[in-house]
Formats: C-alpha cells, sequence, structure tokens
C-alpha cells in the first residue's frame, strides 16, 4: 500500500485478500474495469509473497523498485508462471475516475478541500464519503484535474524560477510564475523558485513550492547545477547581467525570459511576452500573444461562481494615489500583496491600476479595469491592451490558457 494515496479502501483491500485466502492456486488478484471504466481504486496490490520475491528480483532499475513493482505491468513477460484474477468491485467506485494519490501540490489541495468539507458536514474521511461528495460536487475534481501521472519511464527535469518579487513590488511576475510552475509539475517536472525577499519565499511555500532567497541575480548561477532551464519573470525594468546569461549557457543550460527584454534577455534562447499588448521590436527569439497570457486557476474557479459586483478597488503606486482618492474616495485600496486580492476583484466592478496580470485577470472576470501609465511606453502598451478589450477575444474560451502553452513551450525546449 502507498503511503501517498490517503483514500485506501480497507473494503476492497479485504475483499481482494479473502479472494486469495479462497483460491490457493491464484498468486496474484486485482480489480477489474467494468463495461470500460476504471475503478477509481489507486495505492495497492494484493498478492502472494513468493510474487514480491519474484517481481523484486527483476526490478533491476531505480524506477522499477520505487513503487509496488511495476515490472509486473510492464514486463509480464517475466512472470510466465504467475496466475491472475481480476475480480469487481462495489458499483460506487466505478461512478467516477478521478486521481487519488497526492503527488503535486494540486494533489494535497484537492485532498485539503474534500476533508474539510467532509468536516464540515461531520461525516468521516474515507473512500465511500468521498465519492458521495464528488458526485454533487463535481468541481471539486477541477483543483487537480489537470495532474498528469508520471510514467515509470519517464525522466523529470529541473526548472528553477528566478523571479523579481519583493515586499509589494512584482508580485504579479511572482502569482504568473507560480501558475506557470503549477502546470509544470502537474506534468511531472521538478520545479524550484528563487526570490528577493522572505515574503516572497512564503507565499511560493505556500503554494506548496521549494523556495529560496536571494541577494541578486548573480546567485543563479551558482543554483542551478541540476536545472536544465532557467526562467527568469523579472520585471520589465530590471536588467539581468549578459554575463550571467552567458555563464548560463555556456553550463548548458536554456535561459528564458519572460515579459523582459533588458540585459541578457536578447541573448537567452527565448523571451516569451505573455500579453495581448506588446508593440515592440519582433525579435527571432522572442515570442507574445494573448493566447499566451495566464490566468490563475484561483481567477477561473472564481468566474464559475455567480458574483454580485459592486465597488472599485485600487492597487497603484503610492505617487498616483493622492489624485486617485479624489476622484474614488470610496475605493478600496491595496498597499501591498494580499491573498484575497482574487476574491476582492471578482466582487469589484471596477479596478484602477498599472498595466500587469491583474489587468487581464480583471478583464476575465468583467472588471472593468481602468489603467493608470507609469511613463510613456505604458500610454502606448495600454491602447494596445484596451484594442484588445475592444475586440472582444477576452471572451474566448482560448483566453487564458497561457500557463498551458508556456509550460508546453517550456517542456519542448528540454
Amino acid at each position: 500500500a502507498s503511503g501517498d494515496c490517503p483514500l485506501l479502501c480497507s473494503k476492497s483491500i479485504d475483499r481482494l485478500v479473502c479472494f486469495l485466502r479462497s483460491n490457493p492456486d491464484v498468486d496474484l488478484v486485482r480489480i477489474s474495469a467494468k463495461g470500460g471504466i476504471e475503478v477509481i481504486h489507486e495505492g495497492f496490490d494484493v498478492m502472494r509473497r513468493r510474487v514480491w520475491e519474484l517481481a523484486d528480483k527483476f526490478s533491476d532499475t531505480p524506477e522499477l523498485r520505487e513503487h509496488q513493482f511495476p515490472v509486473l505491468k510492464l514486463y509480464r513477460e517475466r512472470f510466465p508462471d504467475i496466475s491472475e484474477i481480476e475480480i469487481l468491485d462495489d458499483e460506487l467506485y466505478y461512478k467516477i475516475n478521478h486521481r487519488i494519490s497526492v503527488d503535486t501540490p494540486a494533489d494535497l489541495e484537492f485532498m485539503n478541500e474534500i476533508y474539510s468539507e467532509l468536516q464540515d458536514t461531520g461525516k468521516e474521511f474515507r473512500l465511500d464519503n468521498v465519492m458521495d461528495l464528488l458526485l454533487k460536487k463535481p468541481s471539486l475534481m477541477d483543483i487537480n484535474r489537470d495532474v498528469h501521472q508520471k510514467s515509470v519511464e519517464y525522466k523529470s527535469h529541473k526548472i528553477l524560477m528566478a523571479i523579481s518579487a519583493v515586499k509589494n513590488f512584482g508580485y504579479g511576475n511572482l502569482l504568473r510564475a507560480i501558475e506557470i510552475s503549477r502546470v509544470l509539475v502537474n506534468h511531472g517536472e521538478g520545479v524550484e523558485i528563487a526570490v528577493l525577499d522572505d515574503m516572497a519565499k512564503e507565499s511560493a511555500i505556500k503554494k506548496g513550492f521549494s523556495a529560496v532567497v536571494i541577494d541578486s541575480f548573480e546567485d543563479i548561477l551558482s543554483l542551478s547545477d541540476n536545472a536544465d532551464i532557467v526562467v527568469f519573470d523579472v520585471n520589465k525594468n530590471i536588467a539581468v547581467e549578459s554575463y550571467v546569461v552567458s555563464k548560463l549557457k555556456s553550463m548548458s543550460k536554456k535561459v528564458v525570459f519572460i515579459d523582459n527584454l533588458r540585459g541578457g534577455a536578447l541573448s537567452a534562447d527565448k523571451v516569451i511576452i505573455p500579453t495581448a499588448h506588446y508593440r515592440g521590436r519582433v525579435y527571432n527569439n522572442l515570442i507574445s500573444g494573448p493566447e499566451l497570457v495566464v490566468i490563475r486557476r484561483e481567477i477561473k474557479c472564481l468566474k464559475r461562481d455567480c458574483i454580485e459586483k459592486r465597488g472599485v478597488v485600487a492597487r497603484v503606486d503610492s505617487k498616483n494615489r493622492s489624485w486617485i482618492e479624489k476622484l474614488w474616495p470610496h475605493a478600496t485600496f491595496i498597499d501591498q500583496f494580499e491573498d484575497n486580492f482574487a476574491e476582492l476583484l471578482a466582487h469589484s466592478s471596477i479596478i484602477i491600476t498599472h498595466l500587469g496580470l491583474s489587468s487581464y485577470e480583471a478583464l476575465y472576470l468583467d472588471t472593468m479595469p481602468i489603467m493608470i501609465p507609469r511613463d510613456s511606453e505604458d500610454e502606448e502598451e495600454i491602447e494596445g491592451f484596451y484594442s484588445f478589450l475592444l475586440s472582444g477575444r477576452h471572451r474566448s474560451p482560448e483566453f487564458g490558457r497561457g500557463s498551458v502553452l508556456i509550460a508546453n513551450i517550456l517542456r519542448g525546449m528540454l
């Protein structure tokens, strides 16, 4: 029985054990599919001791020894004398086919959510109650629906995310990088996050990621030994030195920049501008477009809810706050990044902010964004943003899938 499966069903395990005891000529018993539908169970196998000993003997790689001897399924020809039988389980366990093991932060979030739901109704955290809950609230399965089970043969890669989040500056970069990282982990890749302060580190860890604080982006050189790709998601006004990028490439690392064209970005393997408003120069290593816009899963979940919208929320630089307060005296001002920002945004009719991730999240939630430019470059890009808004393309079902597309781009570079 696997320790990463907290919903092991003792009743089903007992059924298999009793079957073996009653059928001494059978070596291995499994639960079969029914009408082409697989049973929901994960994390246990029932077989006789001699099968375990043979499986141990024939498992000649670390991957084959990692779980309950996958050699039994991958190389069945090595066990010609083993008799195997499949039996049916209770009807309930065929009604939903969803992953119930915990391998990723999304899986853990799913388990925590169903645990809380059952606790609130006074029901025990066990598989039959979970099945009843999911049949009543199938939307819970969206939490980890996009997790892909990694095969035994698949070799994970390591992606190092370097992010410019510090205090209330650059948290859009952090949220975007975490969302992309979530998709990468769900596809079986390893991700480590490097940030510039403890607050950003805590935010990343809270989302289930390994994170470290660095003093400067030069520190990435010493952190990248095991990395296959180094991704810089840094504020567009920050320049990562060219020699850092050159050194990483000399170490056979792929280097990617997100929404940044300064310093060493132009010598990177790829630059991704995940916006609909980019109007700058075209480079051979640059890709951009509205299809790459990242919308966090928290925002997508809120979109499904019927939310009453009222009021104004504002998140702007301190130099702009005084005159905005005069124009919108009843606005709710956010001085730094807050965990409830997504809910606040969803419930607001208007957001006053600078151009960034929250602008597109507002579009997704039908909250009208009022853009405050920081400089003349911003003014041109805001014009592009509003052109996208007026085009109505943000209402396309494809809008907001940028995290998946960017993750696929990164995986395609491996």
